[in-house]
C-alpha cells in the first residue's frame, strides 16, 4: 500500500455550531438506519466554547478537491482534539451528502480530515471515532476516505465484524490484524508528531505516567525528564538506486535504518503537526535516548521504539 498524502490548501471558515446542529438533527431522523455499535466513551471538552466560528469551510480558490486546509488550533487535551476530529468527520459526511460523492470516493477536505485524525489522536481514540461513525449505516461509504484502507491497526480483533473490509476496498478480507496493538505499516503509520535530520518520522504513542490520561501524548511540556517513551518510527522509503548510492556514504546511511540503542535524538515537531495544532512551543527540540528497538519485521519501514525523555 502507498502512503496516502497531499499538500494543504486555503479554506474559508464555516460556522461549527450551526454544522453540528444540522448534523445532529439529521442523526436523529436517520435513527432508523443505525447500527448498534460498542458503547462509547462520554467526554467533556471546551473546544467548542473556545473555538466558537473559527473553523475551516469551502473555498473558491481550491486547487484539487480533495484538499482542503486545516486552521492550527489551541488543543489542551486529548477530549479537545477527538471533539475536533469528530467535527471534522461530522463535516465531511455532511460534504458527501450535499455534493452526492460517491461510495469510497475521495472527496474536498476528506485528506485533510484524515489527516488531523492520524496526527491528533491516539489509536485509542481513532478506534472510538471510527466506532462512533460506523453506528450510523449513511456514513459507511465516508469510512475509507476518512480513515484509510483496512486492515486498521487501531482496532481490536473483536472489531473485526462491524463492517465488511471488502465493501471498503476490494480484495481485503480483514478489518483488524489478529492481534491487538501490533505496530502499524508504512501506509497506516499516520502523521509523525517528530522528525529528525535523518528524515525518519516519530508517532508518540499514549503514555501511561503522564500527568493525567488526558494529556496530548507529544505535549512535551507534560512529560517528565527521565521518563519512558513509547514512540513508533518509520525510515523514508526511497527508489532502490537510491538506497544504493546512499549506503556508499557513512553518514547518509543512517536514514536508511531506525535509530540504534543509546542514540541520542534530536527533534523537531513536524510541519503536519504544526498545521494542527497551534501551540507556542512547537519550536522547542525534543530530545530522546533510544532504549529498545523493535522492528515490525525483517525489512520493514516501521518499528517500536522505548525512550527515555532527556528535553
Amino acid at each position: 500500500m502507498q502512503e496516502e498524502s497531499s499538500e494543504i490548501q486555503q479554506q474559508e471558515p464555516l460556522q461549527t455550531q450551526q454544522t453540528l446542529r444540522a448534523i445532529k438533527d439529521a442523526h436523529k431522523a436517520s435513527s432508523s438506519e443505525e447500527k448498534a455499535a460498542p458503547s462509547i466513551t462520554a467526554r467533556s471538552s471546551s473546544y467548542t466554547e473556545r473555538k466558537g466560528g473559527e473553523y475551516e469551510g469551502d473555498s473558491d480558490n481550491e486547487q484539487e478537491e480533495n484538499e482542503g486546509s486545516l486552521i492550527p488550533t489551541d488543543l489542551e487535551n486529548t477530549n479537545d482534539a477527538f471533539e475536533y476530529c469528530e467535527q471534522l468527520v461530522e463535516q465531511q459526511i455532511k460534504r458527501s451528502h450535499q455534493t452526492n460523492a460517491n461510495m469510497n470516493e475521495v472527496t474536498y477536505g476528506d485528506t485533510d480530515a484524515r489527516r488531523a485524525i492520524k496526527t491528533l489522536l491516539s489509536d485509542n481514540l481513532i478506534r472510538e471515532l471510527f466506532l462512533k461513525t460506523t453506528r450510523s449505516r449513511s456514513s459507511w461509504p465516508r469510512l475509507r476516505p476518512l480513515f484509510g484502507t483496512p486492515p486498521y491497526n487501531f482496532l481490536r480483533p473483536e472489531d473485526a465484524g462491524l463492517v465488511r473490509a471488502a465493501g471498503l476496498c476490494r480484495g481485503r478480507v480483514n478489518m483488524a490484524y489478529e492481534k491487538a496493538g501490533t505496530t502499524a505499516t508504512y501506509s497506516q503509520f499516520g502523521v509523525g508528531h517528530l522528525v529528525d535530520s535523518y528524515a525518519r518520522e516519530y508517532r508518540v504513542l499514549a503514555q501511561s505516567d503522564t500527568i493525567s490520561n488526558t494529556t496530548l501524548p507529544f505535549d512535551f511540556r507534560n512529560i517528565q525528564p527521565n521518563t519512558h517513551i513509547k514512540v513508533n518510527v518509520r525510515v523514508p522509503k526511497r527508489a532502490k538506486k537510491e538506497k544504493l548510492e546512499m549506503m556508499k556514504n557513512a553518514a547518509r546511511r543512517r536514514s536508511l535504518v531506525f535509530p540504534a540503542v543509546g542514540e541520542h535524538l534530536k527533534l523537531s515537531y513536524s510541519p503536519a503537526l504544526k498545521k494542527v495544532w497551534g501551540n507556542k512551543q512547537l519550536s522547542v527540540t525534543i530530545k530522546l535516548i533510544v532504549k529498545r528497538v523493535v522492528p515490525r519485521s525483517s525489512n520493514g519501514s516501521t518499528a517500536a521504539l522505548i525512550a527515555i525523555n532527556d528535553t
